[in-house]
């Protein structure tokens, strides 16, 4: 029981430091960080990187692989009944024996 109030008393102690104190702390850490900016300096979001696009002219070399793998691909995996709706099936996979 003692124990247990003096962790409580302990855990209840704070050490207040001066404002210029905080001050210097917190301009050293700033100094420590060079990447990253204050938010009160941030003026402007900066540019983001867009993905270049692909070209789709048809002619060049990459656009005639892009289509042939294009048509490879409709041909083995392109179900023209996928978005179809389809009757519920009532039947049991053991009919056919």
């Amino acid at each position: 029981m003692e124990r247990e109030q003096m962790i409580r008393n302990d855990a209840l102690k704070v050490e207040l430091a001066d404002s210029s104190m905080i001050a210097e702390l917190m301009d050293r850490a700033a100094a420590s960080r060079p990447g990253r900016m204050r938010r009160s300096d941030r003026r402007t979001a900066p540019a983001r990187r867009t993905q270049p696009r692909r070209c789709n002219c048809g002619t060049c070399r990459t656009c005639i692989d892009n289509a042939h793998w294009e048509m490879v691909f409709q041909k083995k995996f392109a179900d023209p009944y996928y978005y179809q709706l389809h009757p519920p099936r009532q039947g049991s996979s053991l009919n056919g024996f």
